[in-house]
């Protein structure tokens, strides 16, 4: 931990770790499942869907005029400490809020910490199997809540 300065400046010098790992994925693409992987690790943080959670909560329903970047600031406060603190954090979410409304945001963290990417991708066979299951689950659900 002494390597790891309050300037920034070495979150982004080593290749040893702590990493920020990007896991970014199209909806019903399995990253879920791959992050639980990770859940009971000491050493890890979890951060799932959170441009989601933001794009959706504070833009889409709060109607919130703040830069992305304004917006993810908190979630900046909380990846550097925990870097500080010799942690890896995860950072999953969907590819498409990520890249279309955050890329800036991304950018900035990939010249700020030690950042590295996985792109899940899944076949679009069980992709759409699973998709389709969802719908039509979604589809029964309103015809049931309907009928009260």
């Amino acid at each position: 931990m002494d390597n790891l300065q309050s300037d920034n400046t070495n979150l982004n010098n080593n290749n040893k770790g702590p990493f920020l790992i990007f896991i970014l994925s199209n909806p019903r693409s399995l990253s879920t499942v791959y992050l639980r992987t990770f859940m009971n690790a000491e050493n890890i943080l979890i951060l799932s869907d959170q441009f989601t959670k933001i794009h959706i909560e504070d833009v889409q329903v709060n109607g919130s005029k703040l830069s992305m970047m304004e917006l993810s600031k908190d979630l900046e406060t909380k990846i550097e400490s925990s870097l500080k603190e010799n942690k890896t954090v995860i950072f999953k979410d969907n590819a498409n809020f990520t890249l279309l409304y955050f890329s800036e945001v991304v950018n900035n963290w990939q010249k700020k910490f030690n950042t590295k990417y996985l792109y899940l991708v899944r076949h679009p066979k069980p992709t759409y199997v699973s998709f389709k299951k969802m719908i039509d689950q979604e589809i029964t659900l309103i015809g049931i809540l309907s009928i009260f």
